[in-house]
């Protein structure tokens, strides 16, 4: 009976899920759409890899938003900046992320 329960455990992971995004304003997060929907970013064996990744994640967006914003020189060129807009968007979708148990009900399709 104990190995079985073992094997049940051993079974369960973790995924990094991040909500979609408004086809027409890409920081417009869609989170009232089922779980099952989000997108998948990374599996991991725990809770704890999976939150450690996402502060990873977001370092490294904060990193590179920060850079961008030095080398555009003016505001109106930041702002205009389309590999800006997509880590803005980045930094939205990780901002609304979650880590979920592999085995969690809201992951089913409905």
């Amino acid at each position: 009976m104990k190995h079985q329960y073992g094997v049940a455990l051993l079974m369960c992971g973790w995924y990094l899920l991040v909500p979609q995004v408004s086809r027409w304003i890409p920081q417009v997060l869609l989170t009232n759409k089922p779980l099952s929907q989000w997108e998948t970013r990374e599996g991991f064996d725990t809770a704890q890899q999976c939150k450690d990744a996402q502060h990873k994640i977001r370092g490294f967006l904060d990193s590179e938003v920060s850079k961008r914003r030095q080398e555009a020189g003016s505001q109106k060129a930041y702002i205009n900046d389309p590999v800006a807009n997509m880590l803005w968007a980045e930094q939205a979708r990780l901002a609304g992320s979650k880590c979920i148990a592999t085995d969690d009900p809201r992951l089913k399709s409905n």
